[in-house]
C-alpha cells in the first residue's frame, strides 16, 4: 500500500481542523445575526458578518490547501506551496473590505444619519458564548498551524482570534448601552471593524513576505 506524501497528509489535517472551525463559524454566524437583529445590537450584527467571513475563509483555506498539496511537476518544479500565500493575501483583502464597511456604517450612526440601536442581555450572552468558542478554535487551529508550519492555517487561526476579540468589544458596547450610554454599541461596532482591519494588515504582510521571499534569513540568502 502506498504511503501518502507529507503534503497530502498535511492537507488532510488542515481540512479536518478547518471543518471543525467552519462548523463553529456557521453556528455562531446564525446565532449572532438572529440575536443581533432580535436584540437590536449593531455591534453583534457586525460580529455576525465577521463570522460569515470566517466561514468563507474556511472554505478558501480548504481549497487552497488542496491545491498546495499537489506534488511538484514540470510546470511547478517547486511545488504549489505559494498558492497558500496567494490565498492568504486574498483573505487579507476581503477582511479589510469587511472591516471598512462595518466601521463606516457605525460611524454613520454615530454622526446621527441613522438611529442608534438599544441592545439587551441576549446580545451579551451570545457574545460571551462566541468568545469562548472562538478562542477554543484559535488555540486548536494555531497549535496545528505551528506543527505543520502552515502560514495559511496560521492566518485562519488569527481570523478566529480576531472574532473572539471582537465579541469582547460587543459585550462591552452592549453593557455600555444598558448602563445609559446609547452610543456605546455603535462605538463597539467601530472597534470590531478596527480589529478586523488590523488582522487583515498582519495577515497580508505575512503573505506578501512569503511571496517575495523576504522571510529568508541572511545565511539562507548567502547560499542561493
Amino acid at each position: 500500500m502506498d504511503t501518502p506524501s507529507k503534503t497530502t497528509a498535511d492537507y488532510r489535517i488542515i481540512r479536518k481542523v478547518t471543518l471543525v472551525g467552519g462548523l463553529v463559524d456557521a453556528v455562531l454566524a446564525v446565532g449572532k445575526l438572529v440575536g443581533g437583529f432580535a436584540s437590536q445590537s449593531q455591534a453583534l450584527i457586525a460580529d455576525g458578518i465577521h463570522s460569515i467571513s470566517d466561514l468563507v475563509t474556511d472554505l478558501l483555506v480548504i481549497v487552497a490547501a488542496r491545491h498546495a498539496s499537489h506534488e511538484a511537476d514540470s510546470e511547478h518544479p517547486y511545488g504549489h506551496g505559494r498558492i497558500q500565500a496567494i490565498a492568504t493575501a486574498i483573505l487579507a483583502v476581503s477582511l479589510a473590505v469587511i472591516a471598512l464597511s462595518i466601521a463606516w456604517d457605525a460611524i454613520t450612526r454615530l454622526k446621527g444619519d441613522a438611529d442608534l440601536l438599544s441592545p439587551g442581555w441576549m446580545a451579551v450572552l451570545i457574545a460571551a458564548v462566541s468568545v469562548i468558542a472562538k478562542e477554543a478554535v484559535y488555540q486548536y487551529t494555531n497549535k496545528t498551524a505551528k506543527a505543520l508550519n502552515s502560514s495559511l492555517l496560521r492566518a485562519n487561526a488569527w481570523h478566529s482570534r480576531t472574532d473572539a476579540l471582537s465579541s469582547i468589544i460587543v459585550m462591552v458596547g452592549v453593557l455600555g448601552v444598558m448602563l445609559g450610554f446609547p452610543w456605546a454599541d455603535a462605538v463597539g461596532a467601530v472597534g470590531v471593524g478596527l480589529i478586523i482591519l488590523y488582522a487583515a494588515f498582519k495577515i497580508g504582510r505575512e503573505a506578501i513576505d512569503e511571496l517575495i521571499d523576504t522571510g529568508l534569513d541572511e545565511n539562507t540568502l548567502a547560499l542561493m
